[in-house]
């Protein structure tokens, strides 16, 4: 029975030279499952722009809105500190009006 997952090839197993190593390895990053392609932060501000205030967005969204990392977003809420946030399982969500807010909140840097 072929345990490979579909649309995946399978490698040969122990590479016995350098050079058998890099084609394994340029093989490998050549493999990689597509996934979408990553949306710039333009575009992200632009799908929540006509969203209500009381409209939840992910992470990735608020990140942007916020001009910040979704790294940073996590680090965040670890040290209590960003915008409020909704933790449902798995899922953060931020309201638009308390991401808002927090950006009203910051000093301004042009002052």
């Amino acid at each position: 029975m072929n345990t490979t997952p579909r649309g995946i090839q399978k490698l040969p197993s122990t590479p016995t030279t350098n050079d058998e190593a890099n084609t394994l390895i340029a093989q490998a990053k050549t493999l990689r499952v597509s996934r979408r392609p990553e949306r710039t932060r333009a575009e992200l501000l632009d799908e929540i722009q006509c969203l209500q205030d009381d409209a939840y967005v992910s992470s990735r969204h608020a990140a942007a809105y916020v001009g910040a990392s979704e790294h940073s977003l996590a680090q965040w809420r670890k040290r209590k500190y960003g915008p409020e946030f909704v933790k449902n399982n798995k899922f953060i969500r931020y309201q638009i009006k308390a991401l808002k807010q927090f950006m009203g909140e910051q000093p301004n840097s042009e002052e």
